[in-house]
């Protein structure tokens, strides 16, 4: 007897998809208590049709969608028989069910019928699917061909995980015989089109096939896709997608894409940069920035940076020196900010020591000197001198020589298979400025590549253009803390750099939860008073932050220590948070950290600058206390301070010894003796030194550099002094030697060894007491030899050779082919001695040149 009875049909393709699966017609009912428990169940196929094989599984369902037909939620099942009619007894408890009715063949099609032989509830055929459909078109702007992202592209949402059938339909006036693929890709952007793919990016892809349908069955998770519907050579023409999915699954399936900034065309605005002047390769003079603006808004364009363009040459180091230090395949692509930011910005809810966060990129140094400098805001909002603009393009002002320069970007990022930035971005979503200041960092270096492992000097140099030195912690107790407060109070930049781990790996994490070899932030120095500390001594504290904003001191007086007091938080406004911001007492800080950098931002104390640009020339210069060393002489016109830097500027950056010196300058051309000296750096092998002073109003001063030898090559070099008030720069040199004796290639025709009177050597006659310089210079083309000049009073018959007691005046002993003396010396005659070391140079030729401030005599003695 029939209780209860329901009539579905298979059909293709939605329900008739074979054996136990959930493309086929399923029936919900339900039991309750009153139902009989035993029930007859019988599936007929309503068809005339030669029979084949068919089964039904019975379900629990509590949510009347349809189900997976998956083992765990399969209660029963019937035979499985070639029959059109199937019926048997099963015994099911009060619940839900859902009856799955299976063909053998999936694609057959044919009327059904389902019966009880008791009475069932809520007995319906459950909907084959949920079915949402949008139609676009193929354009002239948008038929890229096959797998193309330049077709239309169709924005999908889904809100839970399910399977779905994507179906295609080619609609009129597309030729039938056109070939037709479609792809799927993820993409949260709704409103802008994906400009690039990878081929790993790929979900799924139905096949190429020359029809007018195509379908695709694809499992997707929460989130966003885009569709795009690829045909061959078809100008224009219309298109329906389909997705049907078994439960409620899509959020949304939006018309195709409409990008109005599509059709801009990108510019390198080669032609505008030339009318700028650039120094170093990449260091504008000025700001080209608006002028770039108003060029790309005439022409609809968008910049793209030809010099640094979005390719691997700007992410790895073409020089081979740095290579390995980037991990290859880090970066899928090259977006601009608008393909990952919704709404990007330069700045969003301002600027604090939070913003910059390290990607994947080993570039603390910088990250450290960035989030350092973010703590004082104007001087990020110096660096940049513009708002977010749609051109694309942006200027950072970095230092270039200590001297404000001007470097172009376009808005570029690279970007990880997820599509956002690899490298640092901002703790704030949407906003800029440090992607785009570790852009221009990476653009003087040369690539990405090239600044991973640098030093926190390099970055605060680039950055501030301030006054930088580096001690250790190793030095006196005293005096590290004394720095510390000081530096603090006055609101100097301060780098840590951590001590290296005993394995030398760089940036493992130690046990105290130090990084090694990492740059950290000092923010502060503060004494908790012995009353709150309730001690003999005060507790001395540093406030330190790791750039990665996170990983944290885990010793004493750390964000989970149990020494805190309320009061001591209070006084030292300790928060805690786990923000890479942590306390640590000065005592532990010496432990762990090494190096101490410190920078004092001086472009606002000294507003005037002058350079001067020369160089050591090869063969010439270089040679400690030559008196061709380059040179600038300057006059104060008041009490006037001073910072004067030498700056080597070859095209391949490389150190050399070097030393500099502010000297008084009545001549022009130092010997460095004691006296003249007012101040002098260290001698240090480098690119870069920088001397300081107070100079007074009356003198003439001269910035005087040299190298550890005579230059093999020339070596350009630009002296630059700023100030806090104006001065007179490069003035001339006051002569001040008016008489002067030279001889010109002469030759060395007795070399009778050190200290001979055989030897070139000359007689000079002084009428009053006189200041003298005398210079030989060696054109041995040979190594340098030891040479020295002496005086001595005329002797009334000539020695074989000259003693130290005999002679009133000596150069220094110097393996050289160039020296000088430089004597005051009464009236008198007097004999001047060049000798050699070795014996037997005979045929070497040199010159002779002598001047002094007062009348003198030379003769060939």
């Amino acid at each position: 007897t029939t209780m209860s009875m329901i009539r579905s049909a298979w059909s293709n393709p939605t329900l008739s998809g074979g054996y136990k699966q959930r493309q086929n017609p399923q029936i919900y009912f339900e039991l309750d208590a009153n139902s009989d428990r035993k029930m007859k169940i019988k599936l007929q196929r309503i068809t005339d049709d030669a029979a084949m094989g068919m089964i039904f599984f019975i379900s629990t369902n509590v949510s009347r969608e349809r189900v997976n037909c998956s083992n765990t939620d399969i209660i029963a099942e019937s035979k499985y028989v070639t029959t059109n009619n199937l019926e048997e007894e099963f015994e099911l408890a009060p619940g839900a069910y859902t009856i799955t009715c299976c063909l053998q063949k999936a694609g057959s099609e044919s009327p059904l019928e389902l019966s009880f032989s008791s009475k069932v509830n809520h007995l319906h055929v459950i909907p084959d699917s949920h079915r949402v459909s949008v139609t676009g078109q193929w354009k002239s702007d948008e038929n890229g061909g096959y797998m193309s992202l330049s077709n239309p592209q169709i924005p999908l949402r889904i809100q839970k995980k399910d399977k779905f059938i994507i179906t295609v339909d080619k609609l009129l006036p597309v030729e039938p015989k056109t070939g037709v693929i479609f792809f799927i890709l993820p993409w949260e952007k709704t409103n802008k089109r994906r400009r690039s793919f990878h081929e790993s990016d790929v979900l799924d892809k139905s096949g190429y096939i020359i029809t007018n349908k195509i379908s695709l069955e694809v499992e997707l998770s929460p989130g966003g896709y885009i569709i795009v519907p690829c045909a061959k050579d078809v100008p224009q023409g219309s298109f329906k997608i389909t997705v049907e999915s078994w439960s409620d699954s899509v959020e949304s399936l939006s018309p195709q894409i409409v990008d109005s900034g599509d059709q801009r065309q990108e510019m390198d605005c080669s032609e505008i940069l030339s009318e700028f002047q650039v120094e170093g390769g990449v260091f504008y003079t000025e700001d080209p920035a608006p002028r770039l603006l108003e060029y790309l808004r005439q022409h609809n364009g968008i910049f793209r940076d030809s010099e640094f363009p979005p390719t691997d040459d700007s992410l790895y180091d073409s020089t081979g020196e740095r290579t390995g230090q980037l991990r290859r395949a880090i970066v899928d692509e090259w977006k601009r900010s608008t393909d990952f930011y919704d709404h990007p910005e330069l700045y969003v809810d301002g600027i604090d020591v939070h913003d910059a966060r390290q990607g994947y990129l080993g570039d603390c140094w910088l990250m450290q000197s960035i989030a350092a400098l973010s703590m004082c805001p104007e001087r990020i909002q110096e660096i940049f001198n513009q708002e977010y603009n749609e051109c694309g393009v942006f200027t950072v002002k970095l230092y270039y020589m200590d001297v404000p320069h001007y470097v172009v970007l376009d808005d570029y990022i690279p970007c990880g298979k997820d599509g956002k930035p690899t490298f640092a971005i901002s703790s704030d979503e949407n906003e800029m400025w440090v992607s785009l200041l570790e852009k221009a960092m990476a653009k003087v270096m040369g690539s990405y590549e090239g600044i991973v492992a640098r030093s926190l000097r390099l970055g605060l140099g680039y950055l501030t253009g301030g006054k930088i030195s580096v001690m250790t912690s190793n030095d006196g107790d005293g005096t590290v803390w004394d720095n510390l407060k000081d530096y603090c109070a006055n609101k100097w930049i301060v780098g840590l750099c951590s001590r290296e781990s005993p394995d030398k790996v760089v940036e493992k994490i130690n046990s105290s939860g130090i990084v090694a070899m990492h740059a950290y932030s000092l923010l502060n120095v503060v004494e908790v008073p012995i009353h709150l500390f309730q001690s003999s001594t005060p507790l001395r504290l540093c406030q330190i932050r790791n750039t990665w904003g996170h990983s944290e001191w885990k010793g004493e007086w750390s964000d989970k220590s149990s020494l805190w007091t309320p009061e001591i938080a209070q006084h030292v406004n300790h928060v805690d948070n786990d923000d890479g911001i942590f306390f640590m007492p000065f005592e532990a800080m010496r432990r762990e950290f090494h190096h101490i950098t410190f920078c004092r931002l001086t472009a606002n104390d000294y507003p005037f600058m002058y350079k001067y640009h020369t160089q050591f020339t090869a063969g010439v210069d270089g040679a400690y206390a030559s008196l061709t060393n380059p040179r600038v002489s300057f006059e104060m016109r008041e009490t006037t301070k001073v910072i004067v830097r030498a700056i080597l500027q070859e095209d391949e950056e490389k150190n050399r010894p070097l030393r500099l010196f502010i000297c008084r300058g009545k001549f022009g051309e130092p010997t460095l003796q004691s006296e003249e000296i007012i101040e002098q750096s260290q001698y240090l092998c480098t690119t870069k030194l920088i001397v300081e002073s107070t100079l007074e109003p009356g003198e003439q001063y001269v910035a005087y550099v040299c190298m550890g030898d005579i230059a093999t090559v020339n070596v350009p070099l630009c002296i630059q002094i700023q100030s806090d008030k104006e001065i007179r720069f490069n003035v001339p040199f006051k002569e001040y030697y008016s008489y002067k004796y030279k001889e010109e290639q002469q030759p060395w025709s007795v070399c009778g060894g050190y200290m001979s009177t055989k030897n070139p050597k000359w007689r000079v006659v002084l009428g009053c007491e006189s200041e003298l310089v005398a210079r030989v210079i060696s054109k041995y083309a040979g190594k340098n030899v030891g040479m020295r000049i002496v005086a001595c009073p005329f002797p009334d018959s000539m020695p074989r050779f000259l003693h130290d007691k005999d002679c009133v005046a000596m150069s220094p002993y110097q393996l050289s082919k160039d020296l000088s003396i430089h004597e005051t010396l009464p009236a008198g005659e007097y004999l001047l001695l060049a000798c050699l070391q070795n014996k037997d140079m005979e045929g070497v030729t040199f010159s002779f040149d002598m001047k002094s401030n007062e009348p003198v005599e030379v003769f060939p003695a």
